[in-house]
């Protein structure tokens, strides 16, 4: 398994990995849009990529916009390696996290994000829309 920056070669696993762990993905466009403006990570096993974050720091402080690691790779701490290197480069991380997604939270909370703040109906669900928890890192 190898850590590394995603290329824009990369874009059609991305497109798959976020269709494949989001029931309401990013498109194509936004995907791309990152790899050109942000910094995307990924876990590639053997030219598979398993995991991927999108993040963007500025001045030691960054802010996490996805995290998606396949199924079938989850709970091997694929998506810790990956924000453990955005904690080494910053100060300060903050993201939002969907109010139901309890494992996520859980991974956040032992990686020493605290709850800081509530956002409203702000991810789409297929029940309408669902409140997102805001989560913030410091040194």
């Amino acid at each position: 398994m190898i850590k590394r920056p995603a290329t824009a070669a990369d874009l059609p696993q991305l497109i798959a990995l976020e269709a494949a762990c989001n029931p309401h993905p990013w498109s194509g466009r936004q995907l791309e849009a990152s790899l050109a403006q942000d910094s995307v990570e990924v876990m590639d096993k053997d030219g598979q990529i398993v995991a991927m974050l999108v993040s963007k720091s500025l001045f030691g402080e960054a802010e996490i916009y996805l995290v998606d690691t396949l199924a079938a790779f989850r709970r091997q701490g694929l998506a810790k390696q990956l924000i453990l290197g955005l904690q080494a480069a910053n100060e300060r991380i903050f993201l939002e996290v969907r109010a139901s997604n309890v494992a996520a939270q859980h991974v956040y909370a032992a990686l020493g994000f605290r709850h800081i703040g509530l956002r409203r109906a702000y991810y789409v669900c297929d029940e309408g829309r669902e409140d997102a928890l805001i989560l913030e890192w410091s040194r």
